[in-house]
């Protein structure tokens, strides 16, 4: 059991073209509330201000990073799968590992059948 623990295994929700395009989305929506925060600066009084403006500046440039490195990404077609990919074997590797696994599998369910017929090991 402490096998199964150990093994680190590949998770893939999203594609990462999707992940790109979301992060586009996100630092457009981050531009969007850095310049409604605009009219807080504007109307604000002592911290409140400074607060805001704070906020403001820094929605600005996450919001510009997000963009700009996701718009460069995609353009490039530097995610995987895309023209740039630096692993285009990355499939291939992967195929064994999944090989491997119904082997395992098979070998546990024979030790299983194995001892279901030896009462003696009870």
């Amino acid at each position: 059991m402490s096998e199964q623990n150990n093994e680190k295994r590949p998770y893939k929700f999203y594609p990462t073209k999707f992940t790109l395009g979301l992060r586009l989305a996100v630092g457009a929506y981050l531009l969007y509330t850095s310049y409604k925060l605009l009219d807080g600066v504007q109307t604000g009084e002592g911290r409140e201000k400074i607060f805001i403006g704070l906020f403001m500046i820094l929605f600005l440039i996450i919001g510009l990073l997000l963009l700009v490195f996701s718009a460069y990404f995609l353009l490039k077609g530097r995610y995987e799968g895309g023209p740039a990919d630096l692993n285009p074997k990355a499939e291939e590797n992967e195929a064994p590992q999944e090989t491997q696994a119904p082997a395992s599998i098979e070998a546990d369910i024979q030790a299983e059948e194995a001892s279901d017929q030896n009462p003696d090991n009870e």
